[in-house]
């Protein structure tokens, strides 16, 4: 009687165990976690004579950006003592959407800026209050 077609070969149940069990592992592994979206610390400025900034890591909040003073630092240390107060960044998907965002932290903002035509590197959808 010829048993190769009807039973597996010893190989073939082998990857079929392997895949059984390996698959359901694989998709059950957690996937790393994100960068952040724009991560806290000191952002340097690419364009000449801008100086760096401090962010707090948290967008939406008002004043969540600072400066370094005394002194301004234009490298990427922010090595000065920081102001608070300097700036709202916040995290929008368009103009409108920030704009909105803005002034529900504060009335007296009435525009919103892409922070990355600051010459800072950011996502696009990071706008600074004005």
């Amino acid at each position: 009687m010829n048993t190769s077609t009807r039973f597996p070969s010893r190989r073939a149940r082998v990857v079929l165990a392997c895949t059984t069990i390996a698959l359901p592992l694989a998709a059950c592994a957690e996937e790393p976690p994100a960068p952040p979206w724009l991560a806290a610390g000191c952002l340097e400025n690419s364009s000449e004579g801008i100086m760096d900034v401090v962010f707090s890591g948290t967008p939406n909040v008002l004043n969540n950006l600072t400066m370094p003073t005394s002194p301004t630092t234009f490298d990427g240390t922010c090595a000065g003592t920081v102001v608070a107060g300097y700036g709202t960044i916040v995290r929008a998907a368009d103009y409108a959407a920030a704009v909105a965002v803005c002034d529900g932290l504060n009335p007296a903002f009435n525009t919103a800026y892409g922070f990355g035509t600051f010459g800072f590197q950011a996502p696009a959808d990071a706008w600074q209050c004005a």
